[in-house]
């Protein structure tokens, strides 16, 4: 008999958790599962994507989050029309409206992944962080369990909640994204409009102050004086475009190139010599698996998931957070070492196959479900 799990989500716009949804459940055993998605907002870019794979994907249609109220009745219909036997959230308002629905039409099968580290470093004060927090914990106390996609994001909701029903699953990628007609190095070189010969560091991540671009910026500053042929590709929307921009002007504006969304990251990691992950603090890092899963070179900072990723001087190399001259110092030895580049970014792939491609994290979840239905959770 295949069991009903219904998936609630903020949205389908294209970032890490919804990337990370859409992989896992093309991927999932449909013999055994039947797997459907809602929505509270409506709109994204993965929906053709979800559509595509024939997942069914009901949109609650809210307008504004103080719309929940009407989210959680809406939400309730579906969990009865639909017979669904368990509900499984993601991020934070889908967590709430999700576990509230729940449980008022009685389903206790209830699992929340948790993505980041919600607590120990967005803690804005005041009452609305308070309200947020006293929510989050309420709400999960209702959970059978809960999935953090790193040791770090458990370790956070232990030192917060006090959870004792937590497991890890690592997220994934798909390698089948990765093997689609890719262009040579010269021809994507050319669409990005760079020389043949420039040497390419890439990131990609919204521009936020978690992401630590600035501090990108910054290194790159030190770094392209050295070398002329360096150019740097950030790809991401966010906030801080603006600034990110004003530290670029006037002297680095032909060196830096600030991408916005794109839908051919695959080929843009394919000519990176160097991807650069600064982030100020970091659930898991995504980015970084696709770049190593890419044989780009990746340098990334100490901190969240990242340090459960790489291994220093193995398969990348670590820097501590906000330290621009360890970046620069850590740019400049991958440029000048070639062997050690190419060895880190060999090993770097070679991690990934290993432990970070999608199937790893299905069959890790499909025994979770398995264990949650047959009551060992």
């Amino acid at each position: 008999m295949k069991r009903r799990i219904l998936h609630v989500i903020n949205d389908l716009q294209s970032g890490g958790a919804e990337k990370l949804l859409y992989q896992l459940l093309s991927e999932i055993n449909y013999d055994h599962f039947e797997v459907e998605v809602c929505t509270l907002f409506s709109g994204g870019d993965l929906e053709g994507a979800f559509d595509a794979k024939n997942i069914a994907v009901h949109g609650l249609n809210l307008k504004h989050r103080w719309q929940w109220p009407q989210g959680v009745l809406r939400l309730m219909r579906i969990l009865k029309q639909r017979n669904i036997e368990m509900v499984h959230t993601h991020l934070y308002e889908a967590n709430v409206v999700g576990r509230l629905a729940a449980k008022g039409v009685g389903i206790s099968r209830l699992v929340t992944t948790l993505h980041n580290p919600d607590y120990s470093f967005e803690n804005h004060g005041g009452k609305t962080y308070m309200l947020r927090k006293w929510l989050d914990r309420w709400t999960g106390r209702w959970c059978q369990a809960h999935i953090a996609v790193s040791k770090s994001v458990q370790e956070d909701y232990l030192n917060h909640f006090r959870w004792s029903n937590i497991c890890i699953i690592h997220n994934g990628i798909s390698a089948e994204v990765f093997s689609k007609n890719i262009l040579s190095v010269e021809e994507i070189k050319k669409q990005f409009g760079l020389a043949p010969n420039d040497f390419v560091i890439s990131h990609v991540g919204r521009l936020c102050f978690q992401k630590g671009q600035e501090d990108l910026i910054m290194a790159f500053k030190n770094f392209c004086h050295r070398y002329p042929d360096a150019k740097l590709l950030i790809a991401g929307q966010g906030a801080l475009l603006a600034k990110l921009k004003q530290l670029s002007f006037p002297d680095l504006n032909r060196r830096i190139f600030f991408l916005g969304k794109i839908y051919n990251v695959p080929e843009l990691l394919h000519i990176s010599d160097l991807f650069i992950l600064p982030s100020r603090y970091e659930g898991f890092g995504i980015a970084a698996i696709e770049a190593m899963y890419a044989k780009a070179a990746v340098i990334a900072t100490q901190t969240g998931g990242l340090e459960e990723i790489i291994e220093d001087r193995n398969n990348g190399l670590l820097v501590p957070v906000s330290h621009v001259p360890r970046l620069t110092d850590a740019m400049i030895l991958l440029r000048n070492d070639v062997a050690l580049r190419k060895r880190i970014s060999e090993a770097g792939h070679k991690t990934v196959v290993e432990r970070f491609l999608i199937h790893h994290a299905v069959q890790k979840l499909e025994t979770f479900y398995q264990e949650i239905f047959d009551g060992a959770c």
